[in-house]
């Protein structure tokens, strides 16, 4: 078996690699996009649901480089007796024996669309700036993709769903689909592909409601009542990496939740890490977080004839709608894929307020795994895995019931400042043409329109 430790690395070698794989996609797709997919390949896509949000985008990207990493990893131990792992449920449903895997996150939106989403926009552009950085800090090669003329934007750096050669390629026997933040595909050509070849939905890991699609052939098929699909993707890849000797997924998440709230409870009242395995040690390093919060607000120019006196330091600007103060210089804040994942689980669960009737127990914990665990405000009350994330739970996996846990600064003005950065990148339209503004309006009157004749209807 693949040891999981020959899988951890410096965070300059993550982020060369992570652009090393961007570069190889965007090169397969190109060279491969008028003949269709080679023999001897098999194409994984992984995809986000039509809303293109932050947690939408950032957990099937994230869900992407990790399995890229596992296949990866597979295919240099080719004297192993068995797969890692982190590959033993999607191996089989993704590829043939002997044949390369390239795993490709594809955004279904065209990439002037991107625009439209600020936040996801945002946390994508941060990614790109943060890997660049680090790379070439680390004097890695241009080929590593350490790009000398800076940072790609987002709109070039991946891959979208708006070209013809999806509809050639969906129909290939080796193209597979894996689905994040939703169990049933609604974008052309990819929902019309998965119902004529149900078989080709190798993976599904959600968190809205459960259509019972794709039970025969998606494994792991893990559809979470938590608050975040970054979250039900923490804690499944979690529950892969975790038990050596897994009887189900089902079980092995139910237990990684259950541990991470206890590293979250220690760590949160302790100011310690609460102590890691080395599966979530290859998974921090898989899933890495540098995010510091937002630095000390800048200091006013002192006067020449008093060099000796004490700087001033100027007032961050603060939310209307909060009231958390917030530094601009969070626009060029340091955000790895683990911050992203982050990022999009306070957003969703409405920055983990109790209150909000959003954050569960599976949340916490998936702060906690990722290396956050001061972040998890609430610590679940149950203390078993048939308590957790369903089952027995008369609030069907949604556990209001939540023991608050005082979070001290700077955990919680990094956290709360991050929350409060996501709502502004999605309420600003300063960026965008008359065009994308008009396309904006469009998507809010079909939504008026929709909930409307829903409402109707019932």
């Amino acid at each position: 078996m693949i040891l999981l430790s020959s899988m951890a690395e410096s965070f300059e070698s993550h982020s060369a690699s992570f652009l090393t794989w961007l570069r190889s996609v965007r090169s397969f797709v190109a060279d491969n996009s008028a003949t269709g997919v080679p023999d001897g390949v098999s194409v994984l896509v992984v995809l986000p649901n039509e809303a293109v949000d932050l947690d939408s985008v950032v957990s099937s990207i994230a869900y992407a480089f990790t399995l890229h990493r596992a296949y990866a990893a597979a295919a240099d131990a080719a004297t192993s007796a068995a797969p890692a792992p982190l590959l033993s449920a999607l191996r089989a449903g993704a590829c043939r024996a002997g044949e390369r895997v390239v795993v490709i996150p594809v955004l279904p939106i065209s990439a002037e669309d991107l625009s439209l989403r600020g936040d996801s926009e945002w946390a994508l552009t941060r990614l790109l700036a943060t890997y660049t950085d680090a790379a070439a800090a680390a004097a890695a090669p241009t080929v590593a993709g350490a790009d000398t003329d800076g940072p790609l934007a987002p709109q070039a750096a991946f891959v979208f769903a708006d070209s013809a050669m999806w509809s050639t390629w969906v129909s290939s026997p080796r193209f597979s689909l894996a689905l994040t933040d939703h169990n049933q595909p609604t974008v052309a050509p990819f929902a019309a592909a998965a119902a004529a070849r149900p078989a080709s939905v190798c993976a599904v890991i959600d968190h809205h409601a459960d259509a019972g699609f794709f039970a025969a052939s998606a494994a792991p098929r893990l559809v979470r009542p938590v608050g975040s699909a970054s979250s039900a993707l923490v804690l499944a890849l979690a529950g892969q990496m975790l038990f050596s000797s897994p009887s189900t997924v089902e079980a092995e998440i139910g237990a990684a939740e259950v541990q991470a709230a206890a590293v979250a409870a220690s760590a949160a009242h302790n100011g310690d890490n609460g102590g890691v395995s080395v599966g979530v040690s290859v998974l921090r390093s898989l899933l890495p977080c540098v995010y510091a919060g937002p630095p000390l607000p800048p200091v006013a120019a002192v006067a020449d004839d008093d060099a000796s006196a004490p700087a001033a330091a100027a007032t961050p600007s603060t939310s209307a709608g909060a009231g958390i103060a917030v530094s601009t210089s969070l626009s060029g804040a340091r955000l790895a894929l683990g911050d992203a994942l982050c990022a999009a689980v306070i957003t969703d669960t409405i920055n983990m307020a109790p209150a909000a009737r959003k954050v569960t127990a599976g949340d916490a914990a998936a702060l906690a795994l990722l290396g956050h665990p001061a972040w998890a405000t609430a610590v679940p009350a149950p203390a078993t895995p048939a308590d957790v994330g369903g089952g027995s739970n008369a609030t069907d996996g949604f556990l209001w019931a939540l023991q608050p846990v005082r979070v001290e600064p700077p955990a919680s003005a990094a956290r709360d400042a991050l929350y409060e950065w996501v709502q502004e990148r999605r309420r600003d339209t300063s960026r965008l043409s008359v065009g994308q503004l008009l396309r904006v309006d469009l998507k809010w009157a079909r939504a008026v329109i929709t909930a409307g004749a829903a409402a109707v209807a019932k």
